[in-house]
């Protein structure tokens, strides 16, 4: 019989992890790394460990108690199952504390017994080499994803201590006391440890990296924010604060060649790199505590800013890149439910906007004269990508298209496959115009003149009139007449129809200055109406639109950072009121998980707890970030 297994994302609603750029470690709710996906170490797109099991005499341990400390330690409690009568109790416990820092995964056991007469036992632990790539291990539809890699090289001094060379990738093991064997793919460290009552006994093992073919790296300059204080009050807000300012320095890094220059990751597992979008937005919530971030952001996107124009990776003159890959790790062979992007992809429809709009809105919260100077010629060529090759085909709205068939199909935030819809649910096609993309051209080219103006640039007024035409063509094709109250359309698609859902969209478009005064009034009644607000935040999608189901992943659902940008919009435009409704939303949201906000969740009416997305990372850079933006809204 055919298997007919449908392919999906893995889950992982239910795994925990700890990490710190450019490692993340992933297990099972019970502590368990059992090589079921996406359980492992991995540096940056590459698990180098799938396994990790412990045993006493040959006897896997059982895991009894699992509990994570901040976003670098994890411990675990385990327990020797095997008894010799029914009622006997366990007489071996073992304490396990995992520690991840931005180069190596160190390992602590304590043994404690209840034996009255002294024994010696053998404890040991299994680690499994897997070298599988972030695209397979995503795309796997099996719960366990092995890959056996080649073990080219073992070099050690003693016993306790060897380094290990694979596929590119040099790591050491150090185990003190212990005995360290590697035999194909498994590594086995073995110590010898006396058991009996009132005795403890330690044992450690330590994997540090040499060398990794990845594009990430740690970033080098100490997190901006580590040394602020902040309150210790153990308020809601004050908690969730706490996590994500944790959570966002465990996912500080930086790229090959800038050291010097940290960014936000998009979110771990599946997208712990480098991401316009996900790292300008980021960014910006941080801004009220740091701008060194945004410098460092703004400089890393404008090295790999687009130089010429190539239809496979959707690159134009002056764009900022959608996502970055390590190369060697992007194995087209491999079957896969999404889109293989190239390593590096251009198509973002919106990034290039945000990177100007977050070098005005940095130097307005303190970002030196120095940072922004050296960055004002990729401003001119960003600039010049908006009003030349923003609009695709010459109607006066920057929109996308996939030339190519082989990149995303939508290039907005919402770029999954199904987001952008006709309120009676049937697929909109393009080329599209987003209604927030407008609103973010808009803000750019008005921030971005401005910015020529005060550094003595010549382009301003051509950038200006640019904007007045874009402002008034917005306002006279995208608005919908409804019963109910006008709202904008969420595109324009490829005969320049209003696509006529509702969507939390229309929200980005407060505080760019593309609508005034009663459009605003209008956007903001609609947001806040019971088919887009559902107690936990703003949904993707009106619950009265068809395609909406609470659990899709863009037609339903809640994402914090989309409901963070419209409140910001609504402070901005004078509304703080409904800003703080949103906000309290948010933090209720937060609280149901435990301070550490998911990429996105159920958008259901409010009722116990949020549905988690099964497939949504945590942490996530834009969610965490938004913890700041919140608290700031509420604070105002």
């Amino acid at each position: 019989m055919a298997n007919l297994e449908r392919q999906h994302e893995p889950w992982i609603h239910d795994k925990s992890v700890i990490l710190s750029a450019p490692l993340q470690l992933w297990m099972n709710n019970d502590g368990t790394i059992d090589g079921t996906v996406p359980c492992g170490l991995f540096y940056g797109d590459m698990r180098i460990l799938s396994q990790a099991d412990c045993s006493l005499d040959g006897r896997r341990v059982i895991p009894i108690a699992n509990s994570i400390d901040g976003s670098t330690n994890s411990h675990h409690v385990y327990l020797d199952a095997s008894v010799a009568m029914p009622q006997e109790e366990p007489n071996i416990r073992i304490d396990e504390t995992r520690t991840i820092g931005t180069q190596s995964l160190g390992v602590r056991y304590v043994q404690t017994s209840s034996y009255v007469q002294p024994r010696m036992v053998e404890f040991s632990v299994s680690l499994s080499i897997d070298l599988s790539t972030m695209q397979t291990i995503r795309s796997g539809s099996s719960a366990r994803l092995r890959h056996s890699p080649n073990v080219e090289s073992i070099q050690g001094t003693d016993d306790s201590q060897c380094s290990i060379t694979c596929s590119g990738v040099r790591f050491r093991i150090d185990a003190p006391s212990g005995i360290i064997s590697v035999r194909d793919d498994t590594v086995l460290i073995t110590w010898t440890l006396p058991c009996e009552q009132s005795s403890v006994n330690v044992a450690s093992w330590k994997l540090t990296f040499e060398d990794v073919p990845s594009i990430v790296e740690a970033a080098e300059k100490p997190c901006e924010w580590e040394c602020q204080k902040h309150e210790e009050s153990d308020t809601p807000l004050q908690s969730w604060v706490k996590t994500a300012l944790d959570d966002l320095r465990s996912l500080r890094m930086s790229v090959e060649g800038h050291p010097d220059d940290a960014f936000i990751a998009a979110g771990a597992p599946w997208y712990f790199t480098l991401f316009g979008r996900d790292s300008l937005w980021a960014a910006r919530f941080l801004l009220p505590l740091t701008q060194e971030l945004a410098g460092g952001t703004l400089r890393i996107l404008a090295e790999y800013q687009g130089e010429s124009t190539d239809v496979l990776t959707n690159c134009q003159p002056g764009k900022i890149l959608h996502e970055l890959r390590t190369p060697s790790l992007i194995d087209n062979a491999k079957p896969s439910h999404t889109v293989q992007l190239p390593p590096i992809y251009y198509g973002s429809i919106d990034s290039t906007s945000l990177w100007i709009i977050l070098l005005a809105k940095a130097k307005e919260s303190g970002l030196s004269d120095d940072a922004v100077r050296p960055l004002l010629g990729s401003l001119k060529r960003a600039l010049k990508w908006l009003t030349d090759y923003g609009d695709a085909d010459g109607d006066g709205f920057v929109e996308y298209f996939d030339y190519s068939g082989k990149g995303l199909n939508n290039q907005g935030w919402k770029d999954s496959r199904e987001s952008i819809r006709w309120k009676d649910g049937r697929l909109a096609s393009g080329p599209l115009a987003l209604c927030e993309v407008q609103g973010y051209a808009y803000q750019a080219a008005t921030l971005g003149a401005e910015l020529l103006d005060e550094y003595g640039l010549q382009g301003s007024e051509a950038i200006r009139h640019w904007a007045g035409n874009l402002k008034a063509a917005f306002n006279e094709k995208f608005w919908i007449s409804d019963p109910n109250g006008d709202y904008p359309a969420v595109a324009l698609d490829k005969d320049k129809r209003q696509v006529d859902s509702l969507t939390s969209n229309i929200g980005h478009l407060l505080g760019t200055g593309i609508v005034d005064g009663q459009g605003v009034k209008l956007i903001v009644d609609r947001i806040m109406s019971d088919d887009l607000l559902s107690g936990y935040g703003v949904r993707t999608l009106s619950a009265g639109n068809g395609g909406y189901w609470p659990l899709s992943y863009h037609c339903g659902s809640v994402w914090p950072h989309d409901s963070a940008i419209i409140m910001l919009g609504m402070v901005q435009e004078g509304y703080l009121h409904e800003a703080k409704v949103i906000a309290r939303q948010l933090l209720s949201a937060a609280t149901a998980f435990h301070g550490r906000v998911p990429e996105l969740y159920s958008g259901e009416p409010k009722r116990g707890t949020p549905i988690p997305y099964p497939e949504s990372c945590h942490p996530q850079g834009w969610s965490a970030a938004t913890a700041i933006a919140v608290g700031s809204v509420l604070q105002a």
